[in-house]
C-alpha cells in the first residue's frame, strides 16, 4: 500500500480523479467507512461516488481514500485533495 508521501500518490493527488474507483478507508463519519464507487463528479470539498444505480456525495476533508492502481492501492488524505479540480491539474503542469 502506498502512502500519500510518495511520488505516485502526489501525482494522483494532482491529477484527474473523475472516472477513478475509490474506497473510503476511514472517515470522521463511521457510516462512510468502506464506501466504494466510481468518482463521477468533484468539487473543491466533495466527491460524488456512483455505485450501481446509487450516487453518494461525500466530503473530502475528514476522509482517507484508497485508489486501486495496477497491483497496489494508493492512500490519499481528503484534506490533501480538498482543492478545486482545475487548480490541482494546473499545479501539476507547473511542477513538471
Amino acid at each position: 500500500m502506498q502512502r500519500s508521501g510518495d511520488a505516485l500518490a502526489r501525482c494522483l493527488a494532482r491529477g484527474r480523479l473523475i472516472g477513478r474507483e475509490v474506497r473510503i478507508t476511514s472517515s470522521d463519519d463511521p457510516s462512510l467507512t468502506g464506501t466504494t464507487g466510481e468518482i463521477v463528479d468533484e468539487t473543491k470539498n466533495t466527491l460524488t461516488l456512483q455505485s450501481g444505480s446509487s450516487r453518494r456525495i461525500v466530503g473530502k476533508p475528514g476522509q482517507q481514500f484508497a485508489f486501486p492502481l495496477e497491483d497496489r492501492e494508493v492512500l490519499l488524505d481528503g484534506n490533501e485533495i480538498a482543492h478545486r479540480p482545475e487548480d490541482r491539474v494546473k499545479k501539476a503542469k507547473v511542477d513538471r
